[in-house]
Order: C-alpha cells, then structure tokens, then sequence
C-alpha cells in the first residue's frame, strides 16, 4: 500500500505505530480540505465498520473522477474531477 494523499510517512521499529504527513493541497470532491481526522473516521467508522451501507452516488471523495450517475448493479458514470 502506497499513500499518494500523503507526502511522506514513517513507521515504528515493531511496525505498530505509522505516522504520515498529509499533502496541504487535497481537498474532497465539495472543496473541503482533507485533514488527519478524514482518515481516522474513514478507517475507524467506514473501513471497520459492517453496518455501512452508502449509496455510491453520495459518496465524496479525493480520487480523479466524481460518480456522475448511478443505477445499482447496472451502471456506474464517472467524470472528470475538475479539482
């Protein structure tokens, strides 16, 4: 696993503890900024969490493309993130 929305990271001796230094220059889908707190949620509340079940259509993310349209189990369209 490679982080592309950090500029750089470290990880202790015993590869418990991981430390990574965020870009100033990601921003989310809707402009806001893209801080330490988005990964701990993302990882402790979404990727770890069974109970999750989002529409993709809403969902905001960092990536290259925006879901333009979506209709469950036949079509996904992506755009061009602007940003």
């Amino acid at each position: 696993m490679e982080p592309s929305l950090a500029e750089s990271w470290e990880h202790s001796g015993d590869g418990l503890t991981w430390t990574f230094h965020l870009r100033d220059d990601v921003r989310w889908h809707d402009g806001t900024p893209f801080t330490a707190h988005d990964v701990e949620f993302t990882f402790n509340r979404i990727i770890y969490n069974d109970d999750i079940d989002a529409d993709p259509a809403t969902v905001i993310s960092t990536g290259p493309f925006i879901i333009a349209s979506y209709l469950p189990e036949q079509r996904v369209v992506l755009r061009r993130n602007p940003d």
